[in-house]
């Protein structure tokens, strides 16, 4: 279905197409005009709806209007799932706000919704972009704790987060667990590293480093 600017009488799995449409072509605006449409109308709006159209405002990278969005769903006492933290969590990491992010992921955790490799990247990410090493440890640990999956984009997230610290040690050591764990190193997870020690003054480590990576066949940036 394409995303539409009239809902007219469409049903509720109908208009949340629409509105999913919107969200995948990026076209946020319109997918908040079909879900104010479906609630002037009465429409049911349930989990889907409301989760298709946070999606188009994390996708649109409006952050604020999603988190009005997720209010409004608590209010409504719409049932929450793991998508609608994802989709939250996300907005509040592109945009910045880590802090926003952080309480979204303690929010979920007090509702005991299961979180996935989805939540924790984007969670630790957020703490990547501000800055907020121990956070993201903090969050790394729980992960690990659980039956989640670790990925690339996890690592060279909690490292990231070190490497604006200019946590080499810390940095070096998750690099470490990567190779134990048989999960995948990027390019960017090296020059995350290398620029963790760099940042620190540690030039040998970050020489050894730079050997590692051609080992590996991986090019540098």
């Amino acid at each position: 279905m394409q995303c539409r600017s009239d809902v007219g009488h469409c049903n509720a799995k109908t208009c949340t197409i629409a509105i999913s449409a919107c969200g995948k072509n990026k076209q946020w605006q319109q997918a908040l005009s079909q879900f104010a449409v479906m609630v002037k109308s009465k429409v049911e709006t349930n989990t889907i709806t409301f989760n298709a159209t946070i999606s188009a405002c994390e996708k649109g990278s409006e952050w604020q209007k999603a988190l009005k969005l997720f209010t409004g769903m608590a209010k409504s006492k719409v049932d929450m799932d793991t998508i609608t933290f994802n989709s939250a969590i996300s907005a509040c990491e592109k945009a910045g706000e880590w802090a926003r992010s952080l309480q979204l992921f303690s929010i979920m955790m007090q509702s005991k919704i299961e979180p996935s490799t989805t939540t924790f990247n984007a969670t630790i990410s957020a703490c990547e972009k501000g800055s907020e090493w121990e956070s993201a440890l903090q969050i790394f640990n729980t992960v690990t704790q659980g039956d989640v999956n670790l990925d690339t984009i996890t690592f060279n997230a909690v490292i990231g987060a070190c490497k604006n610290c200019s946590e080499w040690e810390k940095a070096a050591h998750f690099l470490g667990l990567m190779t134990e764990g048989k999960v995948e190193s990027s390019a960017s997870t090296y020059n995350a590293v290398i620029s963790a020690c760099g940042n620190a003054g540690n030039w040998e480590q970050a020489l050894q480093l730079l050997s590692s990576m051609a080992q590996s066949k991986l090019e540098s940036d």
